[in-house]
């Protein structure tokens, strides 16, 4: 067995990984080849940890906001969970991926701010 540095080393696997590997699991591989369903908590309880974390838009009074407003927002609160499994999950591997491409960055000749450029100016 190789011992880690614990640095993070290329191969290494954390717990996001292994989560995201048993849930891919669990959704996936038991349903289409062992006809297992998922057990119905892994389906309850995000979305009722959902609902708990937005309670916060209902504690927070803000003058510009009514009741209302804030109380559609925690009620939307599975969509955002839907959203969080499916698009953002895989958006979230993609910038991990891709994370060393930054050609589609403003900053393609360097920063445009310099040093050089204050000292040659004279305060008025």
């Amino acid at each position: 067995m190789v011992e880690s540095d614990g640095v993070g080393d290329p191969g290494d696997v954390g717990p996001r990984d292994l989560a995201d590997g048993g849930e891919v699991w669990m959704l996936l591989v038991e349903p289409l080849a062992y006809g297992n369903l998922p057990p119905r908590s892994m389906l309850v309880v995000p979305f009722l940890i959902g609902w708990a974390q937005g309670l916060r838009y209902l504690g927070i009074i803000r003058s510009d906001e009514r009741i209302r407003s804030r109380a559609l927002t925690w009620l939307a609160m599975p969509a955002a969970i839907v959203l969080a499994w499916t698009v953002l999950r895989w958006l979230r591997w993609y910038g991990i991926a891709t994370c060393a491409r930054t050609g589609w960055g403003t900053r393609q000749n360097g920063a445009e701010v310099t040093l050089a450029g204050a000292a040659s100016t004279s305060p008025v």
